[in-house]
């Protein structure tokens, strides 16, 4: 069997990503870090533990339009995506690069 020999900058790459995979925590941990984090300056500024609750929660409903609009988005280009039509497309542009380089290259231009 032919093995393609790794490059260093490859090598490199999976080292990180398997360290960061293995020692990283997952992104609800800097969520609850943050809110944490937050809630004990606003005690340390002198604000009550209801006031930021309350707070909390009316700014928590601030986000809710821009929730719609990312999840519409990721739907809508899912559904777009997996169309017949635009899943050929995709899959005969695929196929255009030849080399690693001209393959990076071809996703910076789009």
């Amino acid at each position: 069997m032919n093995e393609k020999k790794s490059s260093p900058l490859e090598t490199m790459g999976l080292a990180i990503s398997g360290w960061t995979e293995k020692w990283f925590p997952d992104s609800l941990v800097f969520a609850l870090l943050g809110i944490a984090v937050t809630f004990l300056f606003g005690l340390c500024i002198g604000e009550t533990p209801a006031r930021m609750a309350v707070e909390g929660g009316k700014s928590f409903w601030a986000l809710v339009p821009f929730t719609m609009q990312m999840a519409m988005t990721i739907i809508g280009g899912y559904a777009v995506a997996t169309s017949p039509l635009v899943n050929r497309l995709i899959v005969r542009l695929a196929g255009v690069p030849q080399t690693p380089k001209t393959e990076v290259a071809f996703v910076a231009f789009f």
